[in-house]
């Protein structure tokens, strides 16, 4: 199965291939991604990291900054 991912922390696009059943936590897994570092959103919408994806699903990566 393949998704599509945008915003890869120093990548704009990027398309892999996941097993089915995979879970966001999965892709941000392979993409060796800190999922404490980051919000994810599929599809347009904001989701957690358990849910599993579908094929051609388009995930959008959105890190966290903090300062103050």
């Amino acid at each position: 199965m393949r998704v599509e991912i945008d915003n890869i922390p120093g990548k704009e696009r990027k398309s892999i291939e996941i097993k089915a059943g995979s879970r966001v936590k999965d892709a941000l897994e392979k993409l060796g991604i800190n999922p404490v570092a980051v919000i994810v959103a599929v599809n347009g919408s904001v989701s957690i990291q358990e849910k599993t994806l579908k094929n051609r699903d388009r995930i959008k990566i959105i890190p966290v900054v903090s300062g103050g």
